[in-house]
């Protein structure tokens, strides 16, 4: 678990805004077709801009905090692919937060061979650990930790490295069940600054009056993701922190 100072979320933002540089595409120039595409699809503001609006509504939310702490950082795998499985669509701090809690308490699943061991005899050792009843998300906890050990990932360490490489999280997503999303809070949980998108930031984000991709998932998720990105860049914070602090923010409402 990382521990970082509290933020005032109004100084963050003083100031910040008005420095980024915020255009909208001059066909007159050499716009890359590329850049064209992005606006289009992006609609008649660009992601900074809507960054901007993002960052002035996070300023009108007197209740609003940049949190202080984010989970994960295991060094445990067994631990971060529970956490990675079990998010999607529970709630994690009454349901999820526990399975994590409980696998935590066995060492042997440290790594993905000793996960691997712990379950050898099928799910229902697993399923015993998190006190789970049904099959599908402890099968897939298990189909991930093979896959990774035929990738030659065994450590938390290792799965940090092999996940920096473009190209292993399209494989991730070839297994069923995984998406997007999955890739991201995978990549948070090892320690890596990006942000996964959920129905709490788009809500977030259509709260705010911002507009996003309504024809193209795909689209719609990488926009809202360079959204919060260059939101929280112009806060100066951590992508995945300020992530976690739109969760947080609409997870107690």
């Amino acid at each position: 678990m990382k521990i970082l100072p509290i933020y005032n979320i109004n100084n963050l933002a003083t100031n910040k805004i008005n420095d980024c540089n915020c255009r909208k595409p001059n066909y007159s120039r050499r716009e890359t077709p590329l850049q064209r595409d992005i606006f289009i699809s992006f609609g008649c503001e660009n992601p900074t801009q809507k960054a901007q609006k993002l960052v002035s509504y996070i300023k009108s939310l007197s209740d609003f905090k940049i949190s202080d702490k984010i989970d994960g950082n295991y060094n445990h795998i067994g631990a971060t692919l529970t956490d990675t499985v079990l998010q999607a669509g529970l709630k994690y701090e009454t349901v999820v937060k526990p399975k994590v809690l409980s696998i935590l308490k066995h060492p042997e699943a440290t790594t993905i061979k000793g996960l691997l061991k712990l379950t050898q005899g099928g799910n229902d050792k697993f399923k015993e650990i998190i006190n789970w009843k049904n099959d599908k998300k402890p099968n897939l906890i298990i189909i991930l930790a093979k896959f990774l050990n035929k990738q030659g990932v065994n450590t938390e360490e290792e799965l940090k490295n092999w996940l920096k490489i473009s190209d292993n999280q399209i494989r991730l997503r070839s297994i069923k069940g995984i998406g997007p999303k999955t890739v991201d809070y995978i990549q948070i949980l090892v320690g890596i600054k990006t942000c996964a998108v959920d129905r709490h930031i788009y809500s977030f984000i259509e709260d705010a009056g911002i507009s996003l991709e309504k024809n193209n998932d795909e689209l719609k998720y990488k926009e809202a993701q360079s959204i919060i990105k260059k939101s929280a860049e112009i806060l100066g914070i951590d992508n995945s922190i300020f992530d976690h602090s739109v969760w947080s923010y609409l997870a107690n409402k």
